[in-house]
C-alpha cells in the first residue's frame, strides 16, 4: 500500500529542520486517510436522513434523526472511548518493540466492546421505544425511532468491531485501509438506501439496515487488509513486515480476560469514555433547542450548525490520530525529544487547518444554508450561528490534537476531568442561561458551547505546555509496559520467540531503516 512500507521518523542525529520536515510528512500521511474516512461516515449519516426525509412522512424522519442521535450518545461515543485504550497501550508497546502486546490489547478491546455493544443492542431491541417515550419524546417519533434502533443492532456490533480493528492498525501506523473502507461504504450506502427505503419501501427499518450493511463494509475492508492483503502484498521493508506480523500472536483469550489485564485496560478506557462527554454536550445543545420559542427554526438551524461542525471536526481528527500514533511510538521507543517534536509539528499543522476552516466558514456563511433549506428565517439564523462556529472551529481543531497527545501519555483521567468542568459545569449551564435567561435563543446555546471549548482547549494547552515532562513520560510509558509484562509472567504467559529471532536477523542484515512517512 505504498507508504505503508515505512513506519518511522527521522533519526535522532537529523538536524531540527530536517527532522521536523520528515515528521510533518509522516503526520500528513497518517492524517489524510483518517479525515477522509471520518468525512465519509458523516456523509453516510446525512444520506440516511435525506433518503428517509424525501421518501417518508415527517414523523419517520424525526424518528430516524432521534434514533441516530441515540446511537451517537449511547453507542458510538462509548465504543470510541472504550477502544481508545488500544491507542495508548498498543501504540506504546509497538514503539517499545513489544509487538505481541498490540494483538493482545486488541483482543481485550474486542471482548470489552462486544460485551457493551451486545448489552446495548439488547436494550434497543426490547426497550428502545419505551425508553425514548419515557424521556418525554412524542409517541409517534419514539415508535419510529424504536424501529430504527432494532434494525440497526447489526450495525452497532459492526461499529464496535471496526473501532477495534481500526485502533489495532493505527497502533502500527496504518490508516489507509480505514480510508478505503470509508469510501467504499459511502459509495455503497446510497445504493443500499435506494433499494431498502425507496424501491422496497420499508421506511426507517430499511434505512437502518442500509446503515448496518455499509458499516459492515467498513469492517470487512479493514479485516481483509489485516488478514488477506498483507499476505498477498507484503511490505517492501522486510523488518517492518516482520514487526507487523508479530503484532498478531494468535488468539490469546486467557490473557485477554486476565484480571490484571482488564484492570489496566479499564484504567484508561473508562476515562476515555468520559472524555467523550464533550460529544454528549454537543448533542445536548440540539436537544435543548427543542424547548426554545419557534423550536422548528431553532432545531433546523442547529442541525445545519452541527453538520457543518462535524465536517470541520472530521478534517481535524486525522491530525489527532496522527499525533496520538506518533507520540506513543516515540514514547515507547524512549525518544523524548522526538515525542516533543511530534507534538510541536501537530500543533503547527492543526493551526493551518483551523485557520482555513474558520476563513471558509466566514466566507461561505450566507450561501451555506441554501444547500439545506429554502426558509429565510432558518438561513438568517444559520448565517448568524456560522460566525460563532468560525471561532469555535479554531479551538475545537486544537482540542482534537490536544486530546490525542493526552491519550498518548495515558492522561485520559486528567483530560476527562477537564472535559467535565469545561462542558458540564461551565458550558451547559452558561448555554441555558444565555438561551433562556438572556433570551438569546439558539445563539445563546452556541455561545455557551464556544466558551466551554475555549476553556477546554486552554486547560489542555496549559497541561501540555507547562506540566508534561517528556523524559518523565518516557519512563511512565515504559512503567506501564513493565507492569503488564510482570503480570503476564506471573500468569505463566511467555511470548512466542520465533518472530523475534527473525526480526533480529533482519536487523543484523541492515534491513531496518528510519522512515520518512507512515500510513
Amino acid at each position: 500500500m505504498g507508504a505503508d512500507d515505512r513506519d518511522g521518523a527521522a533519526g535522532d542525529d537529523d538536524d531540527d529542520d530536517d527532522g521536523a520536515s520528515v515528521e510533518r510528512a509522516a503526520q500528513i500521511a497518517l492524517a489524510i486517510p483518517v479525515s477522509v474516512s471520518m468525512t465519509m461516515n458523516t456523509l453516510r449519516d446525512l444520506v440516511t436522513l435525506v433518503f428517509v426525509g424525501r421518501a417518508r412522512a415527517t414523523v419517520e424522519l424525526a424518528g430516524a434523526a432521534l434514533a441516530m442521535t441515540t446511537i451517537n450518545i449511547a453507542c458510538k461515543s462509548v465504543l470510541v472511548g472504550l477502544a481508545s485504550a488500544v491507542n495508548t497501550l498498543a501504540g506504546t508497546a509497538y514503539g517499545l518493540g513489544a509487538y505481541e502486546r498490540v494483538g493482545e490489547t486488541t483482543q481485550r478491546a474486542l471482548l470489552v466492546t462486544t460485551t457493551y455493544a451486545a448489552l446495548t443492542c439488547a436494550v434497543f431491541a426490547t426497550r428502545g421505544e419505551e425508553f425514548l417515550a419515557a424521556t418525554g419524546q412524542d409517541a409517534g417519533v419514539s415508535r419510529e425511532a424504536g424501529r430504527f434502533l432494532r434494525a440497526a443492532t447489526p450495525g452497532v456490533l459492526c461499529y464496535a468491531w471496526t473501532q477495534c480493528t481500526m485502533t489495532y492498525l493505527h497502533s502500527q501506523g496504518i490508516t489507509r485501509p480505514q480510508a478505503l473502507g470509508g469510501v467504499l461504504a459511502a459509495i455503497a450506502h446510497p445504493i443500499l438506501c435506494y433499494y431498502f427505503v425507496w424501491r422496497w419501501e420499508i421506511g426507517v427499518i430499511g434505512a437502518a439496515l442500509a446503515w448496518s450493511a455499509s458499516s459492515a463494509v467498513c469492517l470487512a475492508t479493514q479485516v481483509a487488509y489485516a488478514t488477506v492483503w498483507r499476505r498477498m502484498f507484503r511490505e517492501r521493508d522486510e523488518a517492518l513486515a516482520l514487526k507487523r506480523d508479530m503484532c498478531w500472536p494468535g488468539w490469546q483469550l486467557r490473557r485477554a480476560i486476565s484480571t490484571e489485564g482488564l484492570r489496566e485496560y479499564f484504567a484508561l478506557a473508562l476515562p476515555g469514555v468520559a472524555m467523550k462527554m464533550e460529544w454528549w454536550a454537543s448533542e445536548m445543545t440540539v436537544v435543548m433547542a427543542g424547548y426554545l420559542p419557534n423550536p422548528e427554526i431553532a432545531l433546523s438551524a442547529l442541525s445545519i450548525y452541527g453538520s457543518t461542525n462535524a465536517f470541520v471536526f472530521d478534517a481535524s481528527i486525522g491530525l489527532g490520530v496522527a499525533s496520538l500514533t506518533r507520540v506513543t511510538h516515540e514514547l515507547g521507543a524512549g525518544n523524548a525529544k522526538r515525542a516533543r517534536r511530534a507534538v510541536a509539528v501537530s500543533f503547527q499543522l492543526i493551526a493551518c487547518v483551523g485557520v482555513i476552516a474558520s476563513v471558509g466558514i466566514i466566507v461561505a456563511r450566507k450561501d451555506w444554508a441554501n444547500l439545506f433549506t429554502s426558509r429565510e428565517e432558518v438561513r438568517e439564523l444559520v448565517s448568524e450561528l456560522m460566525i460563532a462556529l468560525a471561532a469555535y472551529a479554531l479551538f475545537d481543531c486544537a482540542g482534537a490534537v490536544q486530546a490525542g497527545v493526552m491519550r498518548a501519555c495515558g492522561k485520559q483521567s486528567l483530560a476527562a476531568k477537564i472535559v467535565v468542568v469545561a462542558y458540564w459545569i461551565i458550558g451547559i449551564p452558561l448555554s441555558l442561561a444565555l438561551a433562556f435567561g438572556a433570551h438569546m435563543g439558539a445563539l445563546g446555546l452556541v455561545l455557551g458551547g464556544l466558551v466551554a471549548t475555549v476553556v477546554h482547549t486552554g486547560a489542555l494547552g496549559f497541561v501540555i505546555a507547562r506540566r508534561l515532562d517528556w523524559d518523565a513520560e518516557v519512563v511512565s510509558a515504559r512503567d506501564r509496559h513493565a507492569l503488564s509484562t510482570s503480570h503476564a509472567a506471573e500468569a505463566g504467559y511467555v511470548p512466542r520467540s520465533s518472530s523475534f529471532a527473525l526480526l533480529e536477523s533482519a536487523r543484523a542484515n541492515d534491513l531496518t531503516r528510519q522512515y520518512g512517512a507512515a500510513v
